[in-house]
């Protein structure tokens, strides 16, 4: 399929239902082979997106390529894609094989073409000797993973992938993340995936557009994104995130100080936002940027500690009344629920971020 892969551009794209504007100019260039995800909450128009691309909702302006082509206007069965549902969308009258080979029937391809392709994905996806089994005698993994064969088998150009983990128990969510990611890197194919929850955005993408009021927020890789985020809503989105609001006091070059009224205090940290003094601004110290001591900038009452295995969460109440939270290895000295604390972080681990609370839900 590596072969195969294509350039998949957006070129000023809308759509809209009604007064509702669900995307608005949107304009993205995704490279061969690249697995681009959308993350953003519901209603920020990351599923119409995809639905463009597949042919089954058509923009009201702008134009869609896969490669050189133009395929606004093509239907689906047109488009070099394959498509995930969360459904699976699978016919419960056909059983594993003809599920997989479906794509290929339609394509007429020869029988001959058609049995070597379908045995090949259902080795790469773990399902050698399922070929005569009905879809109700599979589990939900070994459905999703019969949904991906029929995706790939056809060898797209695009791949297109709607929440297609989100009827997984959390176990096994994690270990299919990671088979798509294998198969996608194995097959060299172009992918956008479609999510709302960060982890999955974190562990496969490439590339992560954050989505608010049909438009990208942000896009970059997983690093960049979580390390610099461009506003506290990409900050809220991604990743735990302790946000302290106040006003911006000083800046210089890449370096600001903000004011915290609330807490009596003045943070410094990196600041890449087009900030000025006046303006107000939030200090983002990730969860595991953060330790306890028994002297440090914020003072607190440790309220919770949350046991995840290797990692220990804990939550400080702030004298403001905010919570806070940071993590620690459980193997440290283990934190105590009701003791007073204080919180310790380099300067260079603090963000000084525009402050953004609109939601776009």
């Amino acid at each position: 399929m590596s072969d195969m892969a294509q350039t998949v551009s957006f070129q000023r794209i809308s759509k809209a239902y009604g007064n509702f504007l669900a995307v608005r100019n949107f304009d993205l260039e995704i490279k061969p082979g690249e697995f681009v995800a959308f993350l953003g909450p519901s209603g920020s128009g990351k599923t119409t997106l995809l639905n463009m691309a597949a042919g089954f909702v058509r923009p009201d302006a702008g134009r869609f390529l896969i490669g050189d082509e133009d395929v606004t206007d093509l239907p689906p069965r047109k488009r070099s894609i394959g498509m995930m549902f969360q459904s699976y969308a699978l016919f419960p009258h056909l059983n594993v094989f003809d599920n997989v080979a479906y794509g290929l029937r339609v394509r007429k391809r020869p029988n001959a073409e058609i049995a070597q392709r379908v045995l090949n994905v259902l080795k790469m996806v773990a399902l050698t000797g399922y070929e005569k089994r009905a879809i109700s005698e599979l589990s939900g993994g070994q459905q999703q993973r019969v949904a991906l064969a029929r995706a790939i088998v056809i060898e797209p150009s695009l791949l297109l992938m709607d929440e297609p983990l989100g009827a997984l128990d959390r176990q096994l969510r994690k270990h299919v993340q990671l088979e798509i990611r294998r198969l996608h890197r194995e097959l060299g194919g172009t992918t956008i995936y479609v999510t709302h929850d960060q982890e999955e955005a974190l562990v496969m993408a490439d590339r992560i557009g954050v989505m608010r009021a049909g438009k990208i927020e942000q896009i970059g890789t997983p690093t960049e994104l979580y390390r610099t985020p461009a506003n506290t809503f990409v900050a809220g989105f991604l990743g735990e995130s302790n946000l302290l609001e106040g006003q911006v006091l000083r800046r210089s070059s890449d370096v600001a100080s903000i004011g915290l009224p609330s807490l009596g205090i003045e943070l410094t940290g990196r600041c890449v936002a087009n900030l000025v003094v006046g303006d107000k601004a939030a200090a983002l110290i990730r969860p595991e940027l953060a330790s306890l001591q028994q002297t440090g900038p914020l003072q607190g009452l440790i309220t919770e500690v949350v046991y995840l295995g290797e990692i220990v969460a804990c939550r400080v109440k702030l004298r403001s009344g905010q919570d806070f939270w940071c993590r620690r290895f459980a193997s440290q000295d283990a934190p105590v629920e009701g003791a007073e604390t204080s919180l310790q972080f380099e300067a260079r681990d603090v963000l000084i971020l525009p402050v953004d609370h609109e939601r776009g839900d």
